[in-house]
C-alpha cells in the first residue's frame, strides 16, 4: 500500500506514473495532456492563418506603460502576407465583433487602409460551439470589412463653410 506520500516519491523526477506532477511543470507537459493550449483568439487565429498559406506578424503588444494592450493603427492585431495581398486582421471572441466593428467604424486609419486594392480587413470572431453534453470545439466567423461597409457609417467629411468678414469700419 501507498504510505500516503506519494507526491513526494515523484518530486525530484518527472514519471509517467504522475502525469499530474509533469503538468504542472512545463506547457510541453501540458500540451501533452490535455492537446494544444492556444487559450487566445489571437493564437487560434494565428494557427488558421498559417494553415492556409500566409505569412502571418502578430502586431498587438502590451504596453506597459499604459497597462493595456495596443493594435497597430488601433485596429490590427495580425498583419498578413500573400502573393498580392496585404491582410489586416482583427481577432477577437465571438461576443465581440459588433464591438470591434463599431471600433473601426470610428477609426479613420481603416478608411485609409481600405483605399488600396492589395489591402483588405477581416475580423475573426471566435467561439465554441458543439451540442450539449458533447465536446465543444472552436469556430471562427470571419468578417471581411470593405469601404462599402463604412458608406453609411462614416459620414464625409464636414466642410467649413467660411463666415462672412464683418467690416469694423462699416456704418450701419
Amino acid at each position: 500500500m501507498g504510505s500516503g506520500n506519494d507526491f513526494a516519491k515523484h518530486r525530484d523526477s518527472p514519471s509517467q506514473a504522475n502525469p499530474t506532477w509533469r503538468c504542472a511543470m512545463s506547457n510541453a507537459s501540458r500540451c501533452e495532456r490535455w492537446g494544444s493550449h492556444m487559450n487566445s483568439p489571437t493564437q487560434r487565429s494565428l494557427k488558421r492563418l498559417r494553415a492556409d498559406g500566409w505569412f502571418v506578424a502578430i502586431t498587438e503588444r502590451w504596453n506597459p506603460f499604459a497597462k493595456c494592450r495596443q493594435d497597430l493603427f488601433g485596429f490590427i492585431d495580425l498583419l498578413c502576407l500573400k502573393e498580392d495581398i496585404i491582410l489586416a486582421v482583427q481577432t477577437t471572441s465571438g461576443s465581440n465583433v459588433a464591438a470591434r466593428l463599431a471600433k473601426m467604424r470610428d477609426n479613420p486609419a481603416v478608411r485609409l487602409w481600405l483605399q488600396s486594392p492589395a489591402r483588405k480587413v477581416v475580423i475573426h470572431g471566435w467561439r465554441k460551439i458543439g451540442p450539449r453534453g458533447k465536446v465543444k470545439h472552436w469556430e471562427c466567423r470571419e468578417i471581411e470589412v470593405t469601404a462599402d461597409s463604412f458608406a453609411e457609417a462614416l459620414p464625409n467629411p464636414v466642410q467649413v463653410q467660411p463666415e462672412p468678414q464683418l467690416s469694423l469700419l462699416a456704418a450701419p
